[in-house]
């Protein structure tokens, strides 16, 4: 049987469709990925002073985890699921159901048989409005430094824009990033509920 599309609709310019999936798990496991990157640089020796540069740099590591949980619905079809950065502690035997956002991206899960719900942390991230809302904060913040005059000192003048822009910016942002995901969360919950546009 096909994945349940359970919503389909729009939240604050943000278009989104919610699925859902119920089966029984007949195996799971899991496993972490973890990528190292950064930059290190100094230490060499300077051989008319006798000194030694400091090494500095930076290193930056991030762990993904990832759960494959293989799942049988009531009517015998059977599915393999990756789960990114969410695991849900399942075995097999459990009676479970997941959401997903998109093609894609499984957000939540409800084990039913131990009546738990686990939820992917990342996703108030994923629906974080970037450029719309950054370009007007900065053109608002262009303008009221143009209406304050700054003697010719523009590049001052541009900076201070810029801060005042990211000032602006972050906190609608941040509150149409929590909308959204409420929206979201709202219609994996409660599908028939209608949602503001």
């Amino acid at each position: 049987m096909p994945i349940e599309n359970v919503y389909k609709g729009k939240k604050l310019m943000y278009k989104f469709a919610v699925y859902r999936l119920s089966g029984t798990v007949q195996s799971e496991s899991t496993r972490s990925e973890t990528e190292v990157s950064g930059k290190i640089y100094g230490g060499g020796t300077n051989s008319t002073y006798g000194t030694v540069a400091p090494v500095q740099g930076e290193i930056k590591s991030e762990t993904i985890r990832y759960q494959t949980i293989f799942l049988k619905e009531d009517d015998g079809t059977e599915h393999a699921l990756e789960l990114v950065d969410l695991v849900a502690p399942c075995r097999e035997g459990h009676k479970v159901t997941l959401w997903r956002l998109g093609e894609d991206l499984w957000f939540q899960v409800h084990n039913q048989t131990t009546n738990q719900f686990y939820t992917y942390g990342k996703l108030k991230k994923l629906v974080y409005p970037k450029v719309a809302y950054f370009v007007l904060g900065i053109l608002f913040g262009i303008y009221a430094v143009d209406q304050n005059h700054t003697g010719g000192k523009y590049l001052l003048a541009l900076l201070f824009a810029i801060l005042i822009g990211l000032a602006i910016a972050t906190i609608p942002c941040g509150i149409v990033a929590w909308l959204r995901e409420k929206a979201i969360f709202g219609a994996a919950n409660a599908p028939n509920m209608v949602l503001a546009k």
